[in-house]
């Protein structure tokens, strides 16, 4: 999360979180958005 926070990242590249099924987009798009950070949660 630091990269998206203090190095200020615009994208993060997620493909091995939701490729394994550890996660789902929603998901992480959630915990982010709870996190504080701005995020599409619909599109």
């Amino acid at each position: 999360m630091d990269v998206l926070t203090i190095g200020q990242a615009d994208a993060a590249l997620i493909a091995s979180m939701t490729h394994y099924g550890h996660y789902t987009v929603a998901q992480i798009k959630e915990y982010l958005s709870g996190q504080g950070l701005p995020v599409r949660l619909y599109w």
